[in-house]
């Protein structure tokens, strides 16, 4: 991603990163962003990484997301009272 992007909601600058799936134990999957393009292999989060996704018993934890097809961009806030 190049240029600077701001924030719908906001207009504030936003910083370019990488979402990444990461399964460190079977039993526990979480959404990984990162400011480093992901490799093959996973065995630590990066520095600088942050959970965004941390699922919850029951399927809950999910955050709530805005779509724009045409553009293919996705927003959503991880902030607590936005999660399901």
């Amino acid at each position: 991603m190049s240029g600077t992007v701001k924030c719908s909601n906001c207009h504030r600058p936003m910083e370019s990163g990488w979402l990444s799936i990461w399964n460190p134990i079977a039993l526990l999957n979480f959404v990984n962003w990162q400011p480093v393009r992901p490799g093959y292999a996973r065995f630590r989060r990066p520095e600088g990484s942050e959970k965004v996704i941390v699922p919850r018993a029951g399927g809950r934890g999910c955050p709530r997301a805005r779509i724009c097809r045409p553009c293919k961009s996705v927003t959503f806030s991880y902030a607590a009272d936005q999660l399901d």
